[in-house]
């Protein structure tokens, strides 16, 4: 993504930022997100002293969040902030270590993470998929949020990025696609992912690690954005797979329906 300027940050709860802050995947093109219809998105600080970075993620149960693996380094001191879309009310210091899906090749290959708050939530979560005999084909629309608005210049890829807790969740609807990779560099082709990209929006729209709706569903994580397929699409780790949903089922010990 290019160079991003006029950084404005509104914080809450204590949350400090320091004069380098890592903003993840942000909105472009996108709405307002409903009031019923994002309760689930979690907003996820990583501080590792020097910065802060900031990723979204899924509540799927009264106890664990699901984000991407590359929201987290080694030694992060992770806070998960949950609630109402314009007043979120619930902060969260995560202590215990995140869950990879594997530890080796976790970006390259499996970008997905599980957190356990460290106490349970009344707070409305996500409904997975029990299978993916109903994941979005090509052409249909899925729904990624995040907390941030992007304002770009028609002339120029300059953007002007604003965090502000209180304003509305913003969400993007886009249309999944077939995922298009560099043919020179097959470190980047993916297993189990999906992509998505439409005209006049931001491929890489939401905050990393959020969640990627569709039929009321969760069947992504977003993960990644264009500079790495060669193309402007977004892409997201395929939560209804076998492996992941088995993964998860054992991990959090939630039931799927």
């Amino acid at each position: 993504m290019a160079a991003m300027t006029g950084l404005v940050l509104l914080l809450w709860a204590g949350v400090t930022v320091a004069s380098q802050v890592d903003l993840h995947k942000r909105i472009y093109g996108g709405r307002d997100c409903r009031s019923d219809e994002r309760p689930h998105h979690v907003v996820l600080i990583s501080d590792n002293i020097t910065h802060e970075s900031l990723c979204g993620g899924t509540l799927i149960s009264d106890r664990w969040v699901l984000t991407a693996a590359h929201c987290y380094n080694l030694g992060w001191t992770l806070t998960a902030i949950l609630g109402e879309l314009r007043n979120p009310t619930e902060r969260h210091d995560i202590r215990d270590p995140p869950v990879f899906f594997t530890h080796t090749e976790i970006i390259e290959k499996h970008d997905i993470m599980l957190l356990k708050l460290p106490k349970k939530t009344a707070l409305p979560r996500a409904v997975l998929p029990p299978d993916c005999s109903g994941h979005p084909n090509n052409g249909k629309q899925v729904t990624v949020a995040g907390r941030s608005r992007t304002n770009s210049s028609s002339g120029d890829k300059k953007v002007t990025l604003r965090l502000d807790l209180t304003l509305p969740l913003q969400c993007l609807d886009i249309k999944v696609v077939t995922c298009r990779y560099c043919s020179i560099d097959t470190k980047y082709v993916y297993p189990n992912v999906f992509c998505y990209e439409e005209a006049g929006k931001d491929t890489t729209g939401g905050d990393s690690g959020g969640g990627v709706m569709y039929g009321g569903k969760l069947y992504g994580v977003h993960v990644l954005g264009g500079t790495k397929l060669c193309t402007t699409q977004a892409t997201a780790v395929k939560v209804c797979e076998k492996i992941y949903l088995d993964w998860i089922k054992k991990t959090t010990g939630i039931q799927i329906p």
